[in-house]
This record gives structure tokens, sequence and C-alpha cells, in this order.
């Protein structure tokens, strides 16, 4: 569902520190609100703008916060960015905090010792 992205603030943070990266002017915004899974965001920027950089925009080391009146709407990793050069805009595809979850490898080494 696509959301006016005037009553909005896109905010790029750091994935190691939280630092805040840049706030974006974002021209669309879509963000599903889910229960529970980890949901997705999309939303599109102008290619020329001074945010609108490759290390701001980094996939899988970024975060995206989206604040409606400075309260936490939606979160998570920049996992896609993509460039249309016809209509001069950077598309960003986003997922929510747990998705990173699904994809962790655990590797269990058990060791046994005679007594």
């Amino acid at each position: 569902m696509g959301y006016p992205a005037s009553n909005y603030t896109v905010t790029i943070k750091d994935m190691s520190g939280g630092t805040v990266v840049a706030d974006l002017p974002v021209s669309s915004l879509m963000f599903s609100k889910t229960l529970n899974a980890p949901g997705a965001a999309e939303f599109s920027l102008p290619m020329h703008h001074a945010s609108c950089t490759y290390s701001n925009l980094r996939p899988l080391t970024r975060r995206v916060e989206i604040r409606q009146d400075g309260n936490l709407r939606w979160g998570g990793d920049i996992w896609v960015t993509s460039l249309d050069s016809t209509s001069q805009m950077v598309r960003v595809l986003c997922n929510g905090y747990f998705e990173r979850l699904r994809y962790r490898c655990f590797a269990q080494n058990l060791y046994y010792a005679t007594v």
C-alpha cells in the first residue's frame, strides 16, 4: 500500500553504530504493516540528490527508519538498490529487521571426550 511520502521521514543509519548517515527526500513510499513477519519497504528518490550515493545506500550495511511525526513506523535493512536511468530515480528495497534471522547459518561442532 502506498503512503504519501510527504507525511513520512526516511532516515538511513549505519548498521554498526546506529549513527544517522542521511535523511532522504523520497518521492514514493510503500511499506507493509505486518504484525508477525519482518515486512518490507520500497521507496524511490532522485538520482542527482546529494544523499543518493552508493556508500549511503549500500545493501546490507545500512538501516532504514521510516517515521511519522517522530514515531517509528517501520525499520529494516537495505537489501536491493537499483537505478532507473530513464526516470532518473533510484529504487531501494528493504526488508524488516527480522528477515536477517531467516538467513543465519548455525554451525554446531560437537566434540566428545572419553571419560
